[in-house]
């Protein structure tokens, strides 16, 4: 019952974060890496605020104030050879979020979507990344195999689900005069997030892009999920005893145009690089 007042929500946290990295060059071309880390991933404000949405008579949604931070352990070995990179790691996350949906304590009729925390998961992966230039051509591919371990309420029981999947990708581009031919894709094959059983995605782009007047003016034309599967056709979430499932009929097949003039060219002696956006993304 809402009382009217207001009641204040703290949430304070001490902890110790390290990140160490231990690396061997053998040649200029073959090096090896070994990595440990420890991360912190905190509620959001909407998990926590206890506001909540209708989305009918029989359903809504709220937040958790009671939700705790996952704390998130990663080891990783890599070796690089070349245009070759072959990594493993391995990552235990204490209370992880997963999104629940529980019968409400006054009415068993109607479901609740809220956050919740779960003891732990865990999660194996091995990878393959290979990038280059050739010539006119720039070609990067990366294929990740990824085990998932996880165990959560459902049913009556403690109850254990074993995961393997795949995450595939690449890009190409190919430079001629002033255009830049360019296509990506990637690939992954039904996984489990959480509670979520997730289906399958493909997303492929393809285009075309020119620079002209100085490269001052960038001109493109893109191609953008050509074959209508970049939205995963189905996921089902289960816990406790509940199992909610949902599917999905989306076309987001579409085409960009860009148009971007530069009037004034920066110069500097510094060059940005950042990982690969596609591989630091895979499971999204």
């Amino acid at each position: 019952m809402d009382t009217g007042e207001l009641s204040a929500l703290k949430k304070t946290y001490s902890n110790l974060f390290p990140n160490a990295r231990l690396t061997y060059k053998q040649t200029d071309d073959v090096s090896y890496s070994l990595s440990y880390r420890r991360s912190i991933g905190r509620p959001s404000f909407s998990q926590l605020a206890p506001i909540v949405g209708y989305e009918d008579s029989l359903h809504y949604r709220t937040g958790n104030p009671l939700l705790k931070p996952s704390f998130k352990n990663s080891i990783v070995l890599a070796a690089n050879f070349g245009d070759f990179t072959v990594q493993t790691s391995y990552n235990y996350t204490t209370n992880p979020t997963i999104s629940v949906y529980a019968h409400d304590t006054g009415d068993p009729n109607i479901l609740v979507n809220k956050p919740q925390n779960i003891n732990h998961s865990q999660e194996w992966d091995l990878g393959l990344e290979y990038a280059a230039s050739l010539g006119q051509f720039n070609v990067s591919a990366y294929g990740y195999l990824t085990y998932s371990y996880i165990t959560y309420p459902y049913l009556g029981k403690e109850t254990f689900f074993r995961d393997v999947y795949t995450n595939l990708g690449g890009n190409i581009s190919y430079r001629f005069n002033r255009f830049e031919v360019f296509a990506n894709t990637y690939y992954n094959s039904p996984y489990r997030d959480g509670t979520q059983k997730m289906g399958y995605s493909l997303n492929t782009n393809a285009g075309v892009s020119g620079r002209f007047y100085k490269n001052k003016l960038y001109v493109s034309i893109e191609g953008e999920d050509l074959f209508a599967k970049s939205v995963t056709p189905r996921w089902t979430n289960n816990y406790g005893d509940t199992e909610y499932w949902r599917r999905n009929r989306y076309d987001t097949r579409g085409a960009r145009l860009t148009l971007r003039y530069t009037f004034n060219a920066i110069r500097t002696d510094f060059k940005s690089k950042s990982g690969n956006q596609n591989v630091l993304q895979r499971a999204d």
